[in-house]
Order: structure tokens, then C-alpha cells, then sequence
């Protein structure tokens, strides 16, 4: 396992190689293991800076290289994690519905634990306006899950 420093550097010659890729959906695909946590928090912390400087051509770069790296990421996930993700990141309860009608054989009881221990995880982190939206989020996202999957026909 590497330490921080070494992670981070890493991370860091990895989304400059994916920045510079002529390809970029190559260069994702051909790196997708080292598409990990520390990637992701490196990347978002780049961008965070470019954002507070209103760099807006540096946060449009960086936010298509997140947006292929996470789209890539999803491609290893169990179904359940792939499923809540997309459901966060929808944009209201319609998108949210067909994102479970695309894959209904993700809802299921792995599902539910997932999203029940995440509405624990965030629940017990600081109260602010970030939390409690993601908290709704994660809560509308389960009732609306428990909906659809007690409106589908039991196999």
C-alpha cells in the first residue's frame, strides 16, 4: 500500500496524463485501476482550486476528466453502488425512476443496506446545508426506491 505522499503524486501524474491524452475515453479505460478514491479527491481538490480562482476553462477541462473517470469507475461497481450513484446525481424524482426502471434488478436488499447505512454515515457527520441536501437526497432516493420495488411483479 502506498502512503499518502506517494498516492497523492500519483494521482496527481495520472489525471496530468489523462489531461494531456489525446484520447481521453482511452486513456480512461486503459487506467481504470488507478481510478481510485485518492484520484477522485485529488482531481476535485484541483478543481476546487481552479473554481475559487474562476478559471472557468480549467473547471470545464478538470470536470470532463471527472466525468470520464467516474463514468469508467461506475463499469466496476456491484449494481447497487452503480444504482445509488446514478440516483444521487439525478436531477428529480422522474430521472431518479427511470434510472430504476433501466436496471430494476438492482433494487434489492443489498440495495436498501447500502442506502440505509448511508443515510446513517451522513447523518451522524456535521449538520450544514451540503449534509442536509445530501441527506434528503438519500432519503427521497429510498422512499422512492421502496416504491418502485413494491410496485414490481415478485419474480
Amino acid at each position: 500500500m502506498m502512503n499518502g505522499r506517494a498516492a497523492q503524486e500519483g494521482a496527481t501524474r495520472l489525471l496530468a496524463e489523462l489531461l494531456s491524452a489525446p484520447d481521453l475515453g482511452e486513456a480512461v479505460a486503459k487506467n481504470a485501476a488507478n481510478l481510485t478514491e485518492e484520484f477522485f479527491m485529488v482531481a476535485s481538490t484541483y478543481m476546487n482550486m481552479a473554481q475559487g480562482e474562476g478559471n472557468d476553462e480549467v473547471v470545464e477541462t478538470l470536470s470532463t476528466v471527472l466525468e470520464a473517470a467516474f463514468q469508467e469507475r461506475m463499469k466496476t461497481l456491484p449494481p447497487e453502488i452503480r444504482l445509488l450513484n446514478v440516483m444521487m446525481r439525478a436531477e428529480g424524482a422522474g430521472a431518479r425512476e427511470a434510472a430504476m426502471a433501466a436496471d430494476p434488478g438492482a433494487i434489492g436488499p443489498p440495495f436498501f443496506k447500502l442506502a440505509e447505512q448511508m443515510v446513517k454515515d451522513v447523518s451522524g457527520q456535521p449538520a450544514g446545508q451540503e449534509r442536509d441536501a445530501v441527506l434528503a437526497q438519500l432519503e427521497s432516493v429510498l422512499v422512492e426506491a421502496r416504491k418502485f420495488a413494491g410496485d414490481q411483479p415478485s419474480s
